[in-house]
């Protein structure tokens, strides 16, 4: 919206419906300083998405249209969606490193752990200064109860870096 005289524009606010966010003109606006339920979930949803608490002031509209009231829930939900997707990767997360604990614990005994795995190479995608073929690689367990390839000398703390290095 092209600004207009400072005055006009305060007389428009007063009495028209004009969003504060977009400075759309409407009819189907919301009084964000209205103390409803509505009005105060979208004044928190806005300050949760984007840290902007906006309060009353004469001068400025009080309105927020329902275009920009659908677009701040739509931010708001994927707020929350990315929340949520943090606290289960983090719970999964949690499970995966309790679980290789676990399996290091219960091969304590073995000396050393043999790994072998075999990869076929396809001519087309393979540069043709490394056509290294890794087989019969050996780990070794460190006294600090860690793993040590043979073939590289590389250190691994658990069993998910043996396969990710191997």
């Amino acid at each position: 919206m092209e600004m207009e005289n400072p005055d006009s524009l305060l007389r428009t606010f007063k009495y028209l419906h004009v969003c504060r966010i977009c400075l759309g003109k409407g009819q189907n606006t919301l009084n964000l300083f209205s103390k409803t339920e509505d009005a105060i979930g979208i004044l928190n949803k806005i300050l949760e998405c984007f840290q902007i608490k906006l309060e009353f002031k004469k001068h400025l509209p009080s309105f927020i249209c329902k275009k920009c009231m659908e677009d701040v829930t739509i931010a708001w939900k994927f707020r929350e969606k990315c929340i949520n997707f943090e606290k289960q990767f983090a719970v999964y997360n949690r499970k995966v490193l309790e679980t290789n604990v676990t399996l290091l614990h219960s091969n304590d005994e073995l000396e050393e752990i043999e790994v072998k795995e075999e990869i076929g190479l396809d001519e087309e995608n393979v540069d043709s200064t490394n056509h290294n073929k890794i087989s019969g690689t050996s780990l070794k367990r460190t006294a600090e109860n860690s793993l040590k390839c043979t073939y590289c000398n590389k250190t691994l703390k658990t069993v998910k870096t043996v396969a990710a290095h191997l």
